[in-house]
């Protein structure tokens, strides 16, 4: 207790040091530790609030302190420290910063043309070098959007964080195009797959059920062949559907945290000075959903009036255990890629490759295999030539 009081630990010298005990009692300086060294010397602890009258005692003895303890103590360490107090924080905030900025964004695609395109489009959303990391929210919302506004581009988007760097992994939707009545075309595979139906209304089917083709093999052939001879070309037609597989990758967060509206909602009016708000309401909502329209503002000055339609809402927090996150991690990826199919497209299976743990979320890759269409057009004198 003594070392956590305000106490400051003096040095005395001087001949017959009894009698200078006798005279510090007499002037009720009160002496929480006595320790003698020799006979002409002592060392005493005092209260800090007796320090400044024995420093103005008029003796013939030298005084001296040696230590002060409590919060004059520790203000004096922080001030002889305060350089290096101050590097460090500096240097645990910029190693704080540096742990959350992108240092690379790297698209994994063969075409170049879909890499320039999605490298334009995560730049929109501030993500790229020299920006802060999002957080898996802004990322699942971010890969929507992309989807969205891609829909005849982009089929599957993942967005994978490793350490300060992002790797995009990118699937390219491929669209069949009607074209003109008077060009003849094959039916070929988009995709390495392995042949599960076939439907064919023209041309020459020359694959089988179960039979593996690989991405750009014919499928249905428009050239019509008697005997090794070509007797006519017609523009094939029809569908084919295969097994195709992918591997996935999903990060799915161990702890889940969302906020839930309630049916709690008020208007309140704010004020806004130097980018501080005041909400001018007795109520106050701890966890709201705001939407804001700006009644005054000054050009001239920092201030903004403003009306606030709030809305109550609800932190739900969840963890769950490694198996849980795994389980809503293979949800994920069934319930992203079947948004993706078509009619009469479906998955066929699922299977965990690999599973890791990374600080609070799972990073799960999987092999998924899917059974879709793999037949598209291509025409016939673009292949020749």
């Amino acid at each position: 207790m003594i070392k956590l009081k305000n106490t400051s630990l003096i040095n005395i010298k001087g001949k017959n040091i009894y009698t200078y005990l006798k005279y510090l009692l007499k002037e009720k300086i009160e002496i929480l530790k006595c320790e003698y060294i020799n006979i002409n010397e002592i060392n005493i602890l005092i209260d800090n609030k007796d320090l400044e009258k024995l420093l103005n005692l008029k003796t013939s003895y030298s005084t001296k302190i040696i230590k002060t303890n409590g919060l004059k103590y520790i203000k004096y360490k922080l001030n002889q420290n305060k350089h290096f107090i101050i590097l460090f924080i500096l240097s645990y905030i910029f190693l704080i910063y540096l742990m959350n900025i992108i240092t690379k964004v790297e698209v994994i695609h063969e075409d170049k043309a879909v890499r320039e395109l999605l490298i334009n489009t995560l730049e929109k959303y501030d993500i790229k070098k020299g920006f802060k990391k999002k957080s898996y929210k802004e990322i699942e919302k971010i890969k929507e959007n992309i989807i969205k506004d891609n829909k005849e581009k982009i089929e599957w988007i993942e967005i994978i964080e490793q350490g300060t760097k992002y790797i995009v992994k990118v699937e390219e939707r491929i669209i069949n195009k009607d074209k003109k009545d008077n060009e003849n075309y094959n039916i070929v595979s988009t995709k390495n797959a392995i042949v599960k139906e076939i439907s064919a209304e023209k041309g020459e089917v020359i694959v089988t059920k179960e039979q593996y083709v690989r991405k750009g093999d014919i499928l249905i052939r428009g050239d019509i062949y008697l005997n090794e001879t070509k007797k006519d070309t017609v523009s094939a037609k029809g569908r084919v559907y295969g097994e195709v597989w992918y591997k996935v990758t999903v990060e799915y967060p161990k702890y889940y945290e969302e906020k839930k509206d309630l049916n709690d909602t008020k208007e309140v009016y704010t004020l806004t000075i130097l980018n501080k708000k005041i909400e001018l309401t007795k109520d106050k909502y701890k966890v709201k959903r705001v939407k804001e329209k700006t009644l005054l503002k000054s050009n001239l000055l920092p201030i903004k009036l403003s009306k606030e339609h709030q809305t109550k809402q609800e932190i739900i927090k969840k963890t769950y255990t490694k198996n849980e996150a795994i389980n809503n991690a293979i949800k994920e990826i069934d319930t992203k890629i079947t948004s993706t199919l078509k009619e009469k497209e479906h998955i066929i299976d699922i299977k965990k490759l690999k599973v890791e743990e990374n600080n609070s979320k799972i990073i799960l890759e999987a092999f998924v295999s899917v059974y879709e269409e793999i037949g598209i057009k291509e025409n016939i004198k673009e292949i020749e030539e």
